[in-house]
């Protein structure tokens, strides 16, 4: 009458019931360390001295390309300006 269909149907006995406990705690331990090393890792890399910087980086590569497009097109303006005087 075992009902093969259970989650834990190996289990035949109290030694096993008592494997099965260990392995299940040794899991939960596991999960609750790797939990914590990404709490640790988060607030790492949410540190301020870290953060700041790091957010500087990403927002000012866009205004400095921005800023270099806008200074080439300045100065190539001002080409072909100097280009149409001397003619």
């Amino acid at each position: 009458m075992k009902n093969k269909n259970r989650k834990y149907s190996y289990i035949t006995s109290y030694n096993d019931i008592q494997a099965e406990l260990m392995q299940l705690g040794y899991k939960s331990r596991i999960s609750k360390k790797e939990l914590e090393i990404r709490s640790l890792q988060l607030k790492h890399d949410l540190h301020p001295v870290r953060l700041i910087p790091s957010l500087m980086v990403q927002w000012a590569t866009p205004m400095l390309f921005e800023m270099r497009n806008q200074m080439i097109d300045l100065l190539l303006k001002l080409i072909s300006t100097n280009k149409n005087e001397k003619s």
